[in-house]
Order: structure tokens, then sequence, then C-alpha cells
């Protein structure tokens, strides 16, 4: 993920009393194979306790927890771009094929599912609609096919559509995934850390992106880790990650340290082993329009390409936002950022160099059909690959992220569109949005 250093500078504070040491949690980074539409190969795996790994090329970075009382264990995304906390459950006959058994609340004795008619399901609902308490932004139903219309109880509360009886949990993620399912309260568990915490019982999953299900087989769920304003779908709850770290007198604050081999996830603090407190710049988040935080969204001042800016407005580099998502595996530009950085690598061939996939030798682009630009795949020797340059984002207050090719080049990672790279060859994974 080309944003994982700028993690660590982003801890969230929220003061609490007797504050305990930060607990980490070691990644490793590893390959899955990719499965098909609807099958997998779970022995594939070989993933310790509260370990991260990639799926396919999707740079898909997960962590172990446990649900229930005695513990059920699952693998989920950690997902920076989202507040919610969606298992499977074990009944659900549309959640494709995960890497663990799924949920089931009947073997643990602290589940405790929240009904329509609970004081604790705020949504209101009427002809379908449902949208948080004390907002009268309606969610129409016909802007996303992944999810069924909503049901509504005698008491205008938002029911699960295939769950009537119990508290509706609806979302739909930015690449057209979409879950649903019902709200329950369950002892979780992550890094050793236990509370309890509200999240979703999934009944229907849908693929994105011409992706054949929800979560790839190699997790089990997703875990959203931003702000509690975005966990409303549409009861809004307290996110998971904020319920355990209360429970157990942490300060709410998270960091992610990645390296090419592994890294890990602190919880609650900051661990000198990783970062030298010292040494980190901070930039600030950014409110949405309504006043409230709910991405991790910050302000780019500038975007250079070999030392060379692309010399955009501040408006123009933060148009439609920059927000450091760590479930988003391509660095995605708006269109006339992309292209002013595109046209800052194709410099390279002002130079007069061969590089497959930018230029030929006579200071020419090559064509779409073999250009790196399009999505395909390049062999390129080092030589070649020591010719790109790094890309360097700067953000308000001075924190800078470089981004080296070995980071926004990879045969590990490409469009959904192609088959995968290669051994030697590399794609592009700076995309227009």
């Amino acid at each position: 993920m080309v944003f994982a250093k700028l993690l660590a500078a982003l801890l969230l504070s929220v003061a609490i009393v007797q504050a305990a040491k930060p607990v980490v949690i070691p990644f490793e980074r590893k390959i899955a194979k990719r499965a098909g539409k609807s099958t997998a190969n779970a022995g594939t795996r070989s993933l310790s306790a509260n370990s991260v790994g990639l799926y396919d090329g999707q740079s898909l970075f997960f962590a172990e927890i446990s649900v229930g009382t005695p513990p059920q264990r699952f693998l989920v995304q950690l997902d920076t771009g989202s507040s919610t906390l969606f298992i499977p459950k074990d009944t659900c006959e549309e959640c494709g094929v995960h890497a663990d058994n799924a949920y089931n609340p009947s073997l643990s004795s602290t589940y405790d599912p929240i009904s329509c008619s609970s004081p604790d399901c705020t949504a209101q609902c009427s002809s379908g609609s449902c949208w948080p308490v004390n907002e009268y932004n309606f969610v129409d139903d016909d802007v996303y096919e992944s999810i069924e219309d909503r049901i509504c109880s005698s008491s205008y509360s938002c029911c699960s559509y295939l769950y009537p009886q119990m508290c509706g949990s609806y979302a739909n993620y930015g690449d057209g995934s979409g879950a649903e399912g019902y709200l329950a309260l369950e002892t979780i568990s992550i890094g050793g850390l236990s509370g309890t915490a509200t999240f979703t019982v999934t009944m229907r999953e849908v693929g994105g992106n011409g992706q054949g299900q929800f979560e790839p087989p190699e997790v089990d769920g997703i875990l959203g880790l931003a702000f509690s304003s975005l966990n409303c779908n549409p009861t809004c709850t307290t996110p998971v990650l904020r319920s355990i770290l209360e429970a157990n007198y942490l300060p709410n604050q998270f960091a992610m340290y990645m390296t090419p081999t592994g890294g890990a996830f602190i919880l609650g603090g900051n661990d000198e082993d990783y970062y030298d407190s010292s040494s980190l710049t901070y930039t600030n988040l950014l409110q949405d329009s309504s006043g409230e935080y709910q991405y991790y969204t910050v302000k780019m001042t500038d975007f250079t390409v070999g030392g060379g800016s692309v010399f955009l407005s501040e408006s123009s580099l933060n148009d439609g936002t920059v927000k450091v998502d760590s479930g988003t595996t391509l660095m995605m530009l708006e269109d006339q950022l992309y292209n002013a950085f595109i046209s800052q690598l194709q410099f390279i061939c002002d130079y007069g160099y061969a590089v497959p996939g930018l230029c030929t030798a006579s200071y020419t682009t090559v064509d779409d059909s073999e250009s790196i630009v399009n999505g395909n795949c390049v062999a390129l020797s080092s030589d070649q690959f020591d010719l790109y340059p790094d890309v360097v984002l700067t953000f308000d207050g001075g924190a800078s992220v470089t981004v080296t090719p070995t980071m926004y080049l990879g045969g590990y990672a490409v469009p959904a569109s192609t088959v995968g790279c290669q051994d030697g060859e590399y794609s592009l994974l700076i995309t227009s949005s």
C-alpha cells in the first residue's frame, strides 16, 4: 500500500485515564494465490496468529481477531477507509468462500443480537428508506444494486431485510461491493485485548469490480478503522477497535508499520522499537463539510516526480479530497493530477532511453498496446527499472511520503482486468480515479 508510511503519522488521540502499554501485533507479508470466482485453496495459507498478508496483488493487509465465547477465529482486512466489522454468519448462503468457518452465534455464550425494536436500533425508517437518527438525508436503495430494500418496523426502525426481527446493517464500498446483515453485541479480541463491541453479522455479500465475492477467500471479513461518524449503516455504533481500546484503558490510537518483509499493527500508542517518537512528523486531519471526522483525510501541498513539481494549485492537488486508505491497493489520482504525473513520468523519453512500457530509443513513447500506463505488464531489467523516478507527496505541516518505483510498480498488484504479471514484469499501481 503506497500510503503505508503515512499511517504512522496519523495517530488518533483520545484522553483516557489509566493508559496501559501499547500492544504490538506482528505482521507477515505473504502473497496468496489467485482464486477463481467461487473457489479457494485455503491450504495455500500458512499464517501465524496476528499476521497480516497479501492477497494476489491487491496488497490486502489482514489480522487475526476472535469473536464470541469461547472465541471463534477469523482473519479480517484492516481498512482505514471504513469503520464497520463485517463477519459472515454460518447460515449465510451468499457469503462466498472464506479462510475459516463462519460465525456461529449458537456456539457463543456472549452473543447478544440487537432487535429491530431495541432502543439501540436508532436509525429511522420510512417507505423502505433508512437514515441515521436526527439526520434526514434519505438513503435511496435505487442508488445501489448490491443491497436489498430496507424493512421498516412498526416503530419506524430500520430492520434487516433477511432477518426482519433484527436491527439492519447495510454498507456499500467504493469498488461496488457491499454487505448486509444485522447488528449484534459480542466479545471481540485482537492482539490479546478484549472488549464488548457491536459488529455486523453478515447475511449477504456482493463482490465489486468483477470480483466473485465481497472479500477474497484468504480472509473472512473486514475491520474498519476509521471514525465513528462513518459507522452508521444506518444505525450509528462505536467502531470495534475503539470499543476494545477503551475497555482496556488504552488511548484511541493505532499505527501500521510496514516493510517489504513484514511489520506491525500497533494498538493504543507508539512503540519505540518501530518508531522514534522524536522523528515523527504530523499532519492535520480534515473534517468533512458537516464538521465531523469520517476518513483519514489530509491536505496535500505538493506532488513531485523525480524532484520536479507537477505545479498544480493546492485546490487541484486536493480535488476530491486526499484520503489515506489501507484498504485500497492503488494510488488513485484525480484526472488533472494523474495526467500531470504521466507527463512528468514520460520526461524519461526526452533523454533518449529505451524503456519498455514508456519509450523507444528514438525519443518517442510506445504504443498504447505496450504502455505500462495502460495497465500492461512490462518486463524491465534492473537498469531500466532504476530509470523510473521517485514520487514524493508533501502534506500540510511538512510531512512527506516518498513513493519509490518499488512501491508504485509491481508484478504482484495489477488491474483486475489482467491475469497477473510474471516474474520480472511490472505494472503501474498509480491510476486515475
